[in-house]
């Protein structure tokens, strides 16, 4: 059976946290577009981070870290053929967290370095190359994780 998703608004929920960290897991919430908020499957299924951790220096570095795909299969064939990265969008999201918390940082006292000047590490897996690890057909080691 091949699901068309109606991207919904994009619910998440907590699913894990730590007085450091805390981890959101899209959701699919029952799709009724004649009731609001009621909004069908999230456009990419996934999991995204958020966290500090404390330098050796007593500053903290914050980041978020993720993984995620597009959530339906037809929604997959219409991605292969648009002529833009569907994931600008949310890469751009993600930045303006940090730049976000840079900002909130130098408008109360803190001091703080230009979440600019460390390049994001993207890594975006083959979903063919995971296919075949879960299969078995291929070592882990292949997906060349950091």
């Amino acid at each position: 059976m091949i699901a068309c998703t109606i991207a919904g608004d994009g619910s998440v929920i907590c699913s894990s946290y730590s007085p450091s960290n805390w981890i959101f897991s899209t959701i699919e919430v029952p799709f009724n577009p004649f009731v609001t908020g009621y909004d069908g499957l999230h456009p990419v299924s996934g999991n995204r981070e958020f966290g500090y951790i404390q330098n050796s220096n007593g500053t903290y570095t914050f980041y978020t870290r993720g993984v995620d795909r597009i959530t339906g299969a037809i929604d997959d064939v219409v991605v292969r053929n648009l002529k833009t990265n569907p994931f600008d969008a949310p890469d751009a999201l993600w930045n303006s967290f940090n730049n976000g918390i840079y900002n909130y940082t130098l408008s109360n006292s803190g001091t703080a370095s230009n979440p600019t000047t460390t390049p994001n590490i993207i890594y975006r897996p083959k979903w063919d190359k995971v296919k075949e690890v879960l299969r078995g057909i291929r070592p882990v080691s292949d997906l060349n994780c950091k």
